[in-house]
């Protein structure tokens, strides 16, 4: 069976491997001069660049301006492609249209595409099912301040704000007030439009997910630990939920959720808060695989013996409905470590600090050697992920404040000294 991945920015090697380890053949589409890019080109750009093409068995460069859909058809017909899926969020558009004319019946329709990328749509979508959603509206960086106060008033503060079509957590922000909210649109270089939503206050959770012809498969639960710095939302850590009552209440509202969205086919990645009276708000749908480079897939994989791969080869392969997954074995945590120091300057990591904790089981490193936390600093600017593993889940929270201390103090950072 052959799966053609289109540009596939999150998690491209671990697909890559993990598809062929489960008998699939592998297909990665990238894409040139798309017009669909829009606010996260820079970082299209700047992820495009991660991904090892020599793990995939056949890669198509396909130039939007240059080629056309029925030479791409050609191309994936050649190859005896049979299932074509998202690779992220911003080819959602493309990706329909070209399963319109592929294999309309193992895609999802493009008359709808913006409920399963646009952060606005996509919230109205569930509206529309009867489900409750956040107080939300469209703004604009280029809005007077009347018209901003005439909105948020309905909005409320604290507020969070976010593009409409973003990656990664990029851009997005809590705002208490509209000085704040002003002076953040006005740090917009060109006209941008922003989903502005109530603040929700509750636990944040993660599904990650596979559909099927509208039936879905669901993974592990996970659970978010953010912080917000200078205003700008950023993770923590992330822990694997064992929790049967919750895992029941988040997968029934998840079915309502991709079937609102009418994903279809394909992998998700979805966020969500459940408030203290166990109310389900949806933050985000992300029509793709598990970010982190595959760590939260192959953390599960490890704790439970079950990622979204897995549940692929169970959809795709065995026809089996979605696994019940075995009684968790080992607890499992994913800690991200930033620079926040914007005048740091380091040449390496003291990793060794990591690398011997009781619950250590793996880390990768995502930032360049002396990277700091940028202005508007998202997943993009965590330096290393350690993801930790253990028997008991108290030696989990032990070791995770080791590293907390190491990134404040700075301590993890080699030869650290700063700028004169």
């Amino acid at each position: 069976m052959v799966i053609c991945i289109v540009e596939p920015l999150a998690s491209a090697n671990y697909l890559a491997n993990r598809l062929k380890e489960e008998g699939f053949s592998t297909v990665l589409l990238q894409i040139k001069n798309s017009l669909e890019q829009g606010d996260v080109e820079k970082y299209v750009a700047e992820l495009s660049g991660t991904v090892n093409q020599e793990l995939w068995d056949n890669v198509i460069t396909f130039d939007c301006q240059n080629n056309t859909m029925e030479s791409l058809v050609l191309q994936l017909q050649s190859l005896n492609v049979d299932y074509i899926y998202y690779g992220c969020e911003y080819i959602v558009n493309f990706t329909d249209r070209l399963n319109a004319i592929y294999n309309p019946l193992r895609g999802n329709s493009p008359q709808n595409s913006s409920n399963r990328y646009n952060k606005f749509m996509m919230q109205q979508a569930l509206a529309s099912h009867g489900m409750l959603i956040p107080r939300q509206d469209i703004i604009s960086s280029r809005m007077s301040k009347a018209e901003l106060e005439a909105i948020t008033t309905k909005v409320k503060f604290p507020s969070i704000i976010k593009p409409q079509n973003s990656y990664g957590s990029i851009g997005v922000a809590k705002i208490n007030n509209l000085d704040e909210l002003e002076k953040r649109l006005l740090a917009e270089r060109e006209e941008s439009q922003f989903v502005i939503q109530e603040f929700i206050v509750g636990d944040e959770y993660i599904v990650d997910s596979f559909s099927l012809n509208g039936s879905h498969y669901f993974c592990q639960l996970g659970k978010y630990k953010k912080e917000i710095v200078n205003g700008d939302v950023l993770y923590c850590y992330m822990i694997i939920v064992n929790d049967d009552e919750l895992c029941k209440l988040i997968t029934d509202y998840m079915v309502q959720t991709l079937d609102a969205v009418e994903l279809k086919n394909g992998f998700a990645h979805t966020e969500l808060f459940v408030t203290k009276d166990r109310q389900v708000y949806l933050v985000e749908v992300n029509p793709r695989v598990s970010g982190l480079s595959g760590m939260f897939n192959m953390m599960v994989k490890e704790c439970y013996g079950c990622d979204q791969i897995d549940l692929i080869k169970n959809a795709l392969t065995e026809n089996k409905p979605a696994i019940k997954l075995i009684e968790q074995s080992k607890y499992g945590m994913i800690a991200l470590v930033y620079n926040f120091d914007c005048e740091r300057v380091y040449n390496g990591l003291h990793l060794d600090l990591i690398t011997s904790l009781p619950s250590y089981f793996m880390h990768m490193e995502r930032q360049k050697i002396g990277a700091t936390l940028r202005v508007g600093g998202n997943l993009m600017d965590v330096v290393v992920c350690v993801t930790l593993i253990s028997e008991s889940l108290e030696q989990l929270y032990i070791d995770y404040a080791k590293i907390e201390e190491y990134e404040k103090s700075g301590d993890i950072f080699k030869q650290a000294q700063n700028k004169k």
